[in-house]
């Protein structure tokens, strides 16, 4: 648990293909979230941050995945 802006953060880094760089998504207590707006939450409470490493999916004009 690290501690930072008044609030504690418990995270877990998850390599599921084995890939180190790069990071595929960010979860905070289960929500996706964007990863540069992610850092600062609501002070005096723990959040539970989960990152998945590995590629982002790019997608096309209409936001599909590729």
């Amino acid at each position: 648990v690290r501690e930072w802006r008044e609030g504690r953060y418990k995270t877990t880094i998850k390599h599921p293909d084995g890939v180190k760089k790069g990071v595929k998504q960010i979860t905070i207590d289960g929500e996706v979230v964007d990863k540069i707006n992610c850092a600062y939450q609501k002070p005096g409470k723990t959040y539970d941050v989960v990152v998945i490493m590995g590629h982002q999916q790019k997608g096309n004009e209409k936001g599909q995945t590729i």
